[in-house]
């Protein structure tokens, strides 16, 4: 899944400026909405992977310091 996630947001970031948006309007069309529900439900796995990482494994799982940091960059990600 992280590498799908990788693949996904890297061909975004290769594509041309405003490939996802009307030039006109600025909103979303049909390749950024495409994106956007990708994002979405790949950001939501990992969301309900973290929650349950924490309910099962419980404190003992937040003291290690790689699990807090993905668990900052998913969440922040995931609000954006």
């Amino acid at each position: 899944m992280t590498l799908f996630l990788c693949v996904v947001i890297f061909s975004e970031m290769a594509m041309p400026a405003h490939f996802d948006t009307d030039k006109v309007t600025g909103e979303r069309n049909l390749v950024g909405d495409i994106y956007y529900i990708i994002n979405y439900i790949l950001l939501s796995f990992f969301v309900v992977e973290i929650a349950l990482k924490v309910f099962a494994d419980g404190l003992p799982w937040l003291l290690v310091f790689i699990n807090v940091f993905d668990s900052i960059v998913v969440l922040v990600s995931f609000v954006f």
